[in-house]
């Protein structure tokens, strides 16, 4: 059993690395946007549509991830998500010609939003 798993494991990884056979149609990162106390991380997430349904494991094909505003957040490779200061950035997500984004807003922690 745990060979046809492998097995079959082994076939989805070869059919999604070949780009050329996999047509991506679309991504969607999620959360779409969400608000963060500075200092809070996040791993954003993203679906990706290909030709023939959707595909929610995307370590196995390439995506691309960067903040438009560091100064606010910034993304490692995996869509880890590290705020810094209080304002806004936006996440985004590439994949092939398709792109999708989530927008972090930062804010000054509860205690100091009272006060």
């Amino acid at each position: 059993m745990k060979n046809i798993l492998f097995c079959l494991s082994a076939l989805l990884l070869l059919l999604v690395s070949c780009s050329d056979e996999l047509k991506i149609n679309g991504i969607k990162a999620y959360p779409e946007n969400i608000t963060l106390i500075k200092g809070d991380s996040i791993r954003v997430h993203a679906t990706i549509d290909f030709e023939g349904g959707k595909y929610n494991e995307p370590s196995l094909i390439k995506l691309g991830w960067n903040s438009d505003n560091e100064h606010v957040a910034t993304v490692d490779s995996t869509g880890f998500v590290r705020t810094h200061n209080i304002g806004s950035s936006n996440i985004i997500v590439t994949c092939e010609n398709c792109m999708s984004q989530c927008e972090i807003t930062v804010i000054e922690s509860s205690t100091e939003a009272s006060e």
